[in-house]
């Protein structure tokens, strides 16, 4: 005799592994998350740039207010104007800033960059990406700043009338602004970074 369970063929296998669909959706999962982080990444950078040439600049003028606060002296000679920066505004790229030595004849300084009687310490360039787009106060586009011996008063385009200097710096591929401000009551050199949300 013969049982009806004995002809019965079992089907009692199983296939290990994925389905096409769920690895369509994996690998879909996957190229989203990439491209979320890609922009992130890029954004990133660009911000990054950017920080980096804002740090650069506060750190110029830093120094040059330490110069003046300790007294450096430049070639035995301590200037009579003081220590400054001369920055112009650029939206060109490669912008250039000038950190220079205030060495007006007949010890009458005006506290102010002139490029036939100052000397330059020392040139900074910006990453090519990254503009001037705005310096307050200005005086043909220009800010000077200087810092005076022992003291480090400082000076902006050669007056003391405005209280605080602005530099905006600016990326070129976006809207991400940095801002140094310097207080001239207090000497407070700060820094503000503005990233563009998306």
């Amino acid at each position: 005799m013969f049982y009806k369970e004995d002809f019965r063929v079992k089907k009692n296998f199983y296939i290990k592994g994925f389905t096409l669909v769920e690895m369509l959706i994996a690998i879909s999962i996957v190229a989203v998350l990439s491209g979320i982080v890609f922009a992130n990444f890029n954004n990133f950078r660009t911000f990054s740039n950017l920080d980096s040439d804002v740090e650069q600049l506060a750190a110029a003028l830093r120094q040059t207010q330490l110069w003046a606060l300790s007294g450096q002296t430049r070639n035995g000679v301590r200037p009579d104007g003081g220590w400054g920066m001369h920055l112009d505004e650029c939206n060109t790229g490669n912008c250039k800033y000038l950190l220079f030595a205030d060495l007006y004849p007949a010890g009458a300084p005006n506290y102010t960059y002139d490029a036939g009687n100052d000397e330059v310490v020392s040139e900074g360039i910006l990453d090519k990406l990254v503009e001037v787009k705005k310096v307050e106060p200005k005086v043909n586009s220009s800010l000077d700043i200087v810092f005076t011996s022992p003291y480090a008063d400082i000076y902006l385009n050669g007056s003391q009338t405005n209280t605080q200097g602005t530099i905006t710096l600016r990326h070129t591929n976006s809207q991400n602004e940095g801002i140094i401000t310097i207080d001239r009551i207090s000497g407070k050199i700060e820094i503000t970074l503005n990233q563009e949300s998306d």
